[in-house]
């Protein structure tokens, strides 16, 4: 990927390793951003030793090609061992990062270092447009919009770890296509929190069914999935279906995100 320092993908570049760094709670800014060519690299130490090399640093390396590692000094100062490869995604959520630094950094085998090779510097691909998108500021409301005819998907992100898919119109088998594509857009940076709007939505069949039922998978155990839906033509469909019980249903917006994790006695479902 050819970056130039002061374009939009290498600012994303920069913030999107602020943000690993805020969520590994380091302090300063001791990391360092390499954007020419032949590949982007990253250098970022940590402040932690471990216990297994109680003399060397370590640090995390991501690289454009393979993605994060954690590395430590060899004996002679000079080069880095690499301990291990995060894989699956090359610019995986922050939190993700941190939670791998701090598996490995607790002692937990790495297994097989194999470098991954997850995309090529040359290759075209959406790797410049995710890094863009971590230029915008983390809690602006910056918005994508997409449309199809009969719907439209609008994806904002309040906070750094927010992502609000607000639906419109119709959700039927022409139109699922569109909401399947930016569910699976958004959740390819794994936000702690991804809220569904449904709001505006004035008629869901089973092809809009099965895509929540996807966006749960999709969730696993790395999101948390709510849906906000407010009237009876969004409501009965879930309840009869039994989604309610999978999905938990928010009948207000401002609320499904006042809080990350709330019991289930203070969800707005349906009934």
């Amino acid at each position: 990927m050819d970056l130039e320092f002061e374009a939009i993908p290498a600012r994303g570049l920069h913030r999107y390793v602020r943000l690993v760094a805020d969520a590994l709670g380091l302090a300063g800014e001791g990391w360092y951003v390499q954007v020419e060519r032949p590949a982007a690299t990253v250098y970022l130490p940590l402040q932690d030793r471990m216990a297994r090399y109680p003399g060397r640093d370590v640090a995390l390396l991501w690289d454009e090609e393979y993605g994060w590692a954690l590395a430590v000094e060899s004996h002679s100062g000079e080069d880095l061992l690499v301990l291990a490869y995060l894989g699956n995604d090359v610019l995986p959520a922050p939190r993700v990062v941190a939670q791998f630094a701090a598996r490995i950094m607790a002692g937990a085998d790495p297994g097989p270092v194999t470098p991954p090779r997850l995309r090529r510097a040359d290759d075209v691909d959406d790797l410049a447009r995710r890094l863009a998108g971590y230029a915008n500021s983390v809690h602006g409301d910056t918005a994508e919009v997409a449309a199809a005819d009969g719907l439209s998907v609008r994806v904002r992100h309040p906070d750094a770890e927010t992502a609000v898919l607000s639906v419109a119109g119709e959700i039927d088998m022409l139109t699922v296509p569109l909401l399947d594509e930016w569910i699976a857009r958004t959740m390819r940076a794994l936000p702690r929190l991804l809220v569904i709007d449904l709001s505006e939505v004035r008629f869901i069949g089973s092809a809009g069914l099965s895509a929540l039922v996807r966006a749960g998978q999709l969730a696993g155990e790395h999101s948390e999935l709510r849906v906000v839906a407010s009237n009876q033509v969004v409501l009965r469909p879930l309840a009869v279906t039994g989604l309610t019980r999978s999905i938990p249903v928010w009948s207000v917006l401002a609320d499904a995100l006042a809080t990350m994790s709330t019991p289930a006695g203070s969800q707005q479902t349906a009934s």
